[in-house]
């Protein structure tokens, strides 16, 4: 059992993220309509295996959030989210008029920061952290759904032993799939990775409950949170406290 799940009493199981050759043959494919995120991230969190190769994914953003590719145009991308897209040397001015950036520059500067992994030959798995724990799998990234009072927890617990200054989380512009696995998998080839929050993305959010968001750490980070978790704070009698005014708050 995670520490840090059953010390925080997350309502949500943690997910173990990983890439495979192929499909694991007891894992579901669900269909992912047009955003990724819901099938594969929220029945894992409910216990089931699930996975999914690049045929699989009808949402653009999951070839760079879930590491089949990257971003192909990132220039068109960029347009389609400005408020003000470019004119093109036809005359005419390309993009969707998204609205998320007052200008295409803008926008590049955030997709600038998002990395760009695999070339869409493998698959992506999502399964409970705890199967995935005895199995011995290779897991990369570690996410789990959580409300305010669990992220503020999940925060302070990826602080406890850091040794370097700024942040233990960081919230950056992503696709709901870039914030649970491409952007912390980037994390994670750092000596102090952070942990990443996430579902802030408004296309997604609509199929997730108003109060969760995303809290997504590198595997090394994570395994540093279960071995730090029952020397925390969460060890306390405080915390127990806490924990319960919380619950009688809810």
């Amino acid at each position: 059992m995670s520490s840090v799940a059953d010390m925080i009493r997350l309502k949500h199981m943690p997910v173990a993220i990983y890439r495979a050759a192929a499909i694991p043959e007891d894992a579901r494919v669900p269909s992912s309509g047009r955003c990724s995120v819901p099938p594969l991230f929220l029945l894992a969190s409910k216990g089931h295996m699930t996975a999914a190769a690049k045929l699989d994914v009808k949402c653009h953003g999951a070839l760079s959030g879930f590491g089949f590719g990257g971003i192909a145009d990132r220039k068109r991308v960029a347009m389609k989210m400005s408020a003000n897209p470019e004119e093109h040397a036809d005359g005419l001015r390309h993009g969707g008029g998204r609205r998320e950036f007052d200008r295409p520059e803008t926008a590049m500067l955030q997709l600038n920061a998002l990395p760009d992994y695999g070339d869409g030959e493998d698959c992506i798995v999502f399964e409970p952290y705890d199967n995935a724990k005895r199995r011995r799998a290779s897991t990369e990234v570690v996410a789990v759904l959580a409300d305010p009072f669990e992220i503020s927890a999940l925060f302070g617990l990826a602080g406890y032993s850091r040794r370097a200054p700024g942040p233990a989380a960081v919230l950056q512009h992503g696709h709901a799939c870039e914030q649970i696995y491409s952007i912390p998998r980037k994390e994670g080839e750092s000596d102090e990775p952070r942990a990443v929050i996430g579902m802030t993305d408004l296309f997604a959010r609509r199929f997730v409950d108003r109060d969760l968001l995303s809290f997504a750490a590198p595997y090394q980070l994570w395994e540093r949170m279960e071995f730090d978790a029952p020397h925390s704070f969460l060890s306390t009698e405080r915390w127990e406290r806490i924990i319960a005014e919380n619950n009688h708050k809810g």
